[in-house]
Formats: structure tokens, C-alpha cells, sequence
């Protein structure tokens, strides 16, 4: 087995996976109680990796190249394909510009010495990362590779910086006052969410020979690790702030640990955005490509210029739009490809390196929890 290439394959999911999302699910717990807030991280974890292995299979059974549009269009025909469309520019012409403006907030802080104006840094960032972009997946996946491994070190590290602050006394277990205990459903549903990357994991697997049978086991790892990763996040920020959790997670800590923690944390913040903002731009320029079939100047235009466009729009509200994103549109998503699924099993067109059984009433429940999911966080979080 090429070893390397297989934890690349991990490695680009789970990089895509750990980005912005993860500063507000710390915030999230804090607001809705802890045991509220680990059941959603552990339900949604299971939920999200059940559809993260369903996309795997129908890629697999699709003897056509996509990305989700096109796969979605390929089996479920032009008009849910023209749908998610719509759900693109708004989930990753959104992401992008979240991350780029968490990417540049960061930066200021690691190189506040020399107080670089914010818009200075949020366009020098715009145009590096673009640059990167243009160029081949390959040079964005192997970027990706070395940060994403660096960023779990980070975790780890915070994690122990954090231990002897703990205090379990700062937990906040449950939240029956209001309907909190509802917030963390789009935010983590948002946060643990990576189809974009699949196509690209598996990309790289067949390009180096891996063999089918570990295609299974590199959306499993990838899955798994990020649930992890967020579950020390939560309890080492929670346990040392407390109902002074700020919305990024970071800042409460600076009043405890001092001001070296605000230099890990924003190096630790500036890898996550900037992992998922490779990897994301590049499956939207593919997307554009391949699903579609947009000229590659129009679609490199779009992925290039969308975010700053976003940003010019005026985008303020992080938690909000993550929420929003997370329960409505990536909801949506999920649907599609449950209903994929079932119509590419029933073509058969090429058989799968590996299959999941989607049963009847497996298939209701999950639907039903993506709808409901939805429909209370536009009502409620309004």
C-alpha cells in the first residue's frame, strides 16, 4: 500500500472537515449544556460519516467523473442539479469568504507588531491563496497534507496547555431554559460536514493504486478524527471558561493563560481556515469544470472572485451563517445524495469497490432528521 498517499487521502478530508466551523461549537456547548452538545457532536459525527460513505459509493458506482452537482444530476436528473447549483454559490461562495476573513484575523494577530491594516491582509491572503488555486489539485492537496497533520499537533498541544485550568465545575450540563439545546445542530452539522473533499480523496486513492478495498477505510478514519478533535476542543475550552466562552473560542482564554495561548490559537485557527479554503476552492473550480461544464476561465473566475465579491456584499454574522449553512443547505445536500444512492443502486452501472445498506426505514429517519432540522433552525435562530 502507498502509505503516504493513503493518509493524503485522509489528510484532505479531514483538512477540509476542521476549519471555520470548529472556534463555534466551544461557544455552542456553552450556550446549550455539555451533555446536549456531545450527543449532537456524537449523533451527528455517526450521521455525517454514514453520508460521507454513502457519496464514496455513489462515486464509485458512477462511471463518469463529478463532483456532488453532477452526481446529483446524473442520477436524479437537470433540475436537482440546477437546485444545487444554487446551494454552491451560496455554501462555498459564503465558506470561502468566512474563511479568508477568520484567515486574515488571524494573521493580524500572529504578525501584530507590524499592525498591518485588516483589508490589506484579507486581500494579500485572497491573492495568495488563489494563486494556489489556479494551479493544479495536486499542489492544493499536498499543501494540505503537511497542514492538516500540523494542525492536529496544535490540538493536541492547546489541549494539554488547557489541563491544568480544567474545572468541571465550568461545565454547564444542561439547558432546559430556552431552545438552546437546539443551537449546536447546524453548527455541528456544518462543522463535521466534508463533501466536498470526498471526490478528492478519492481522486487521490485511484491515482496512486490504492487498493478499492481501503477506500472505505479512508472515509471512516477521516470521519472519525475530526469528532474527536472537536470533542477535546469542547471540553478543554468549556472546562477552563466556562459560561465565558467566547464566540471564538479563543479570546476567553487570554485572561487565564496569558497572551502566548492567543499566538497558538491564532496558528491553530490560520491552518484550519486556510486547509479548508485550498481544498474547497479547488472543488468548487472542479465542480464548475466537470458538473457543469463552464469554460475553466469562468470557473476559475468565479472561485477567484466570488469570496471577495461576498466580502464587498457586507458579511457579519459568523455564527449565524454557519448555522444557517450547516442545517438548511448541507440538510439539503444529504438528501440528495440519500436519494442518489438508492437510484444508483437501482442502475448498477459499475460495481462498487465497497457497498452500504441504505434500508427503508433508515432512509425515512434520516430524512426526517435533516428536514426537521431545517425547518427549526430557520424558526427558531432566526
Amino acid at each position: 500500500m502507498n502509505k503516504l498517499a493513503f493518509w493524503e487521502g485522509v489528510a484532505i478530508l479531514v483538512g477540509t472537515i476542521i476549519g471555520a466551523g470548529l472556534f463555534t461549537l466551544p461557544y455552542a456547548a456553552s450556550q446549550s449544556g455539555l451533555m446536549v452538545a456531545l450527543f449532537w457532536l456524537l449523533f451527528l459525527g455517526l450521521v455525517v460519516l454514514y453520508i460521507h460513505l454513502i457519496f464514496g459509493e455513489i462515486i464509485l458506482r458512477t462511471p463518469e467523473n463529478f463532483r456532488l452537482p453532477g452526481y446529483v444530476g446524473y442520477y436524479l436528473g437537470e433540475q436537482a442539479k440546477k437546485f444545487l447549483l444554487i446551494t454552491n454559490f451560496l455554501t462555498f461562495g459564503i465558506s470561502l469568504t468566512i474563511y479568508l476573513l477568520l484567515a486574515a484575523r488571524f494573521m493580524a494577530i500572529l504578525i501584530s507588531p507590524y499592525q498591518v491594516p485588516f483589508q490589506t491582509l484579507f486581500l494579500v491572503l485572497w491573492f495568495l491563496l488563489s494563486i494556489v488555486i489556479l494551479f493544479d489539485s495536486s499542489v492544493a492537496s499536498r499543501l494540505n497534507f503537511y497542514c492538516s497533520f500540523g494542525l492536529l499537533a496544535l490540538f493536541l498541544v492547546l489541549f494539554f496547555l488547557l489541563m491544568p485550568h480544567f474545572q468541571a465545575a465550568n461545565f454547564n450540563w444542561t439547558n432546559h431554559l430556552s431552545w438552546n439545546w437546539l443551537l449546536p445542530y447546524g453548527l455541528f452539522l456544518y462543522a463535521l460536514v466534508g463533501f466536498s473533499a470526498v471526490p478528492e480523496a478519492l481522486k487521490v486513492a485511484r491515482e496512486n493504486n490504492i487498493k478499492g478495498s481501503l477506500f472505505k477505510k479512508i472515509i471512516l478514519i477521516a470521519s472519525l478524527i475530526p469528532v474527536l478533535a472537536y470533542a477535546l476542543f469542547i471540553l478543554g475550552i468549556v472546562g477552563v471558561t466556562g459560561p465565558n466562552t467566547t464566540v471564538d473560542a479563543i479570546g476567553g482564554l487570554v485572561n487565564i493563560l496569558g497572551p502566548h495561548i492567543i499566538i497558538l490559537g491564532a496558528l491553530l485557527g490560520f491552518l484550519s481556515v486556510v486547509t479548508s479554503y485550498l481544498v474547497i476552492g479547488t472543488y468548487l473550480k472542479h465542480s464548475f469544470i466537470f458538473d457543469y461544464r463552464w469554460p475553466r476561465w469562468l470557473a476559475l473566475a468565479l472561485v477567484v472572485f466570488g469570496p471577495l465579491l461576498v466580502y464587498l456584499l457586507g458579511l457579519t454574522d459568523i455564527v449565524k451563517w454557519l448555522s444557517l449553512m450547516g442545517a438548511v443547505l448541507t440538510g439539503f445536500e444529504a438528501i440528495m445524495l440519500l436519494f442518489s444512492l438508492k437510484e444508483a443502486k437501482k442502475r448498477n452501472e459499475r460495481p462498487p469497490e465497497y457497498s452500504i445498506k441504505l434500508s427503508q426505514p433508515l432512509f425515512i429517519f434520516l430524512v426526517v432528521v435533516f428536514v426537521l432540522g431545517a425547518t427549526f433552525q430557520i424558526f427558531f435562530f432566526r
